[in-house]
């Protein structure tokens, strides 16, 4: 099973471009994460995950979302290779949004 499921910040506004007939929204979520260090101490750790939404979800993403918003995200992984021009192989992990929910502002989700 291919599910992921995440809550963070929007890094910056969603970017959202024409491909074929139907929109391509891409955004970077932060994701932050606690964990304690050898001593007991809390630190935070925030990690940054690239998304795309297609279609309606495109649209409606790009349009009521902005850069610090929180969102709780449901997504698939999809992993994308290619060889770069000095004919390395490269590859990288994006998420493709399945659903999506929004709280603006200031807002939190407490655990």
């Amino acid at each position: 099973m291919n599910n992921c499921n995440f809550v963070g910040r929007l890094a910056a506004d969603p970017e959202i471009r024409d491909v074929g007939s139907t929109k391509l929204a891409t955004f970077s979520l932060a994701v932050e994460e606690y964990r304690k260090d050898k001593e007991g101490n809390k630190k935070k750790r925030v990690d940054f995950f690239e998304f795309e939404a297609w279609d309606t979800g495109a649209s409606t993403i790009h349009k009521i979302c902005k850069k610090g918003d929180m969102m709780a995200i449901h997504a698939s992984a999809r992993q994308q290779k290619w060889t770069n021009s000095a004919g390395e192989n490269k590859q990288k992990v994006n998420f493709r949004v399945q659903s999506f929910k929004v709280f603006h502002g200031k807002e939190h989700i407490d655990d």
